[in-house]
């Protein structure tokens, strides 16, 4: 093991507890990515650290190191759990933005076996939100546009803001009067 400092110590802690299974599913997965653009974390050092834990586990032939950018593989799992960890991980990759980093995680995605030394691709068609739905309902109400968009979190944010200025700006037309 390279001595790791600061965060990629932290990082590379959290990537062995992930693995501790040999698995990284869809939570453990976006706890890292979090955790790598938190950290500073690159692409090729997840890899090496990746490659490391992997080695180092029991049983290395059952696990196989990731192939893609920052990609693990979901070993030791049947087909259609693996199929579902790569359409959680391009839905939450499309959530944050990172198109790229969904497509990459598609292209992986078409070389799982489904039948023994035949290969098959999993189709999965995405309908993109209207902005112009999302833009409106904003205007309505600060949130509820991002609450279209499938940003729940940031939505409540929002709308929680929003309706404390609301009630603060009647207290104070109350108070005014």
């Amino acid at each position: 093991m390279v001595n790791y400092q600061g965060n990629e110590l932290a990082y590379y802690k959290a990537l062995s507890n992930s693995l501790k299974d040999g698995v990284i599913d869809q939570d453990e997965y976006s706890l890292l990515l979090s955790l790598r653009e938190s950290f500073g974390v690159t692409n090729s050092l997840h890899e090496q650290m990746e490659s490391e834990i992997r080695a180092s586990l029991s049983s290395p032939s059952s696990v196989s190191p990731s192939d893609g950018p920052g990609m693990s593989t979901f070993a030791g799992q049947t087909t259609d759990s693996t199929v579902e960890n790569y359409a959680k991980m391009m839905i939450d990759s499309i959530n944050r933005g990172k198109i790229e980093h969904a497509i990459e995680v598609w292209e992986k995605s078409k070389e799982i076996d489904i039948i023994k030394n035949e290969r098959s691709a999993l189709e999965i068609t995405l309908k993109p939100k209207s902005s112009s739905i999302a833009k409106k309902r904003a205007w309505l109400f600060p949130g509820f546009g991002h609450m279209y968009a499938d940003s729940d979190s940031k939505g409540k944010r929002l709308m929680a803001i929003g309706a404390v200025s609301m009630i603060g700006t009647l207290a104070m037309l109350n108070s005014y009067s």
